[in-house]
């Protein structure tokens, strides 16, 4: 049987996400895009010092080359290393491009409630990741966790 086909104009985030569900219903897609890259607007997507301020972005990755290099396109986004394992001494790790903020799964700091107190002593943030339930939801808000 062979594939639908289907064409998407422009290669921007709203043609970039269409492209993704079709290809997902098993068409083949092309796109054809003006500019030599893709993004769109997204990609001329700047902020100055001040819209930082009001704009609250930040790039969670569980890849450390990843959090390095945005850091390096773009200092002022804050960057978090995401962590899902409680290696030894977790809470001295270092943190690519942004020591401040460090990213544990729920299911880390439910299992090791002590990662907790010795980031905050470390005057850390923590923006915990994959939060799905009630309980999870509660246990965050209260032990004062910065971002969910």
């Amino acid at each position: 049987m062979e594939k639908k086909k289907a064409i998407v104009i422009g290669a921007g985030v709203a043609g970039l996400a269409v492209s993704i569900r079709l290809v997902l219903q098993g068409f083949e897609v092309t796109i054809f895009e003006s500019n030599g890259y893709v993004g769109g607007k997204l990609s001329e997507f700047q902020l100055d010092k001040d819209q930082h301020e009001r704009v609250k972005i930040v790039l969670m990755s569980f890849n450390p080359l990843s959090v390095l290099r945005f850091s390096k396109l773009n200092p002022l986004i804050p960057r978090v290393q995401l962590k899902e394992k409680n290696y030894p001494l977790l809470h001295l790790y270092p943190n690519p491009g942004n020591p401040e903020i460090v990213g544990p799964g729920i299911e880390l700091l439910t299992k090791n409630h002590s990662l907790i107190t010795k980031f905050k002593e470390q005057g850390k943030k923590i923006f915990v990741w994959t939060v799905n339930s009630p309980q999870d939801m509660r246990f965050c808000l209260e032990r004062g966790i910065d971002a969910i």
